[in-house]
């Protein structure tokens, strides 16, 4: 269980691995607003990103402008998009590919935008979602796609937060980065090595 959570935490035990709903203290008025207790309204159904009918999608990542935060996509569009019309930088790595659309056994990876600069939080809790739509500092900006809880074949993603920037590293990656002051806020989901 963490003890930064910004929104209720879930967890979920899949072969002996616990996914646990990341959630980390992306800043103290963030955490005052997230305390009001206004219904949130659903959101709308997410977009759809380009695959073919039962593909898997490259997971991509990008320096925002200014190298203020991290972006992801794993839509092809979105990522020439990022570079061409935004200025992001892409990080050239292999971060793992994702499904396209849910199956049995997927978690979903959900992406919003945090309003005060460009810099991005993937959750797979809708508790977690809600609560950050809600504290007014985030735009829930759809589903990402679709990873897995089961490790066969695959790779654990961690998300990573640090000053209002959130990272999707892999295991070994996140151990580095909480060593250079980075708050691990715990595992998102399983992710392939190829396509």
């Amino acid at each position: 269980m963490f003890t930064r959570v910004i929104g209720a935490s879930i967890t979920l035990t899949v072969a002996g691995m616990t996914l646990a709903a990341c959630g980390s203290s992306p800043s103290s008025s963030t955490a005052r607003a997230a305390g009001n207790h206004q219904p949130v309204q659903a959101a709308a159904p997410a977009p759809q990103v380009d695959a073919t009918a039962h593909g898997r999608l490259k997971l991509y990542e990008f320096y925002t402008t200014g190298g203020k935060g991290y972006f992801y996509t794993a839509n092809p569009t979105e990522a020439v998009n990022a570079v061409k019309k935004y200025k992001f930088t892409q990080i050239k790595h292999n971060l793992g590919y994702v499904y396209r659309k849910p199956f049995k056994g997927s978690v979903t990876l959900y992406r919003l935008r945090f309003k005060p600069f460009s810099s991005y939080i993937v959750t797979l809790s809708t508790k977690e979602r809600d609560k950050l739509v809600r504290s007014g500092n985030f735009v829930y900006e759809g589903v990402l796609g679709y990873a897995s809880k089961s490790p066969t074949k695959k790779v654990l993603l961690w998300r990573v937060a640090n000053n209002n920037r959130w990272r999707l590293v892999t295991k070994a990656e996140s151990k580095a980065l909480v060593r250079k002051g980075w708050h691990s806020d715990g595992p998102v989901g399983y992710v392939w090595k190829s396509a």
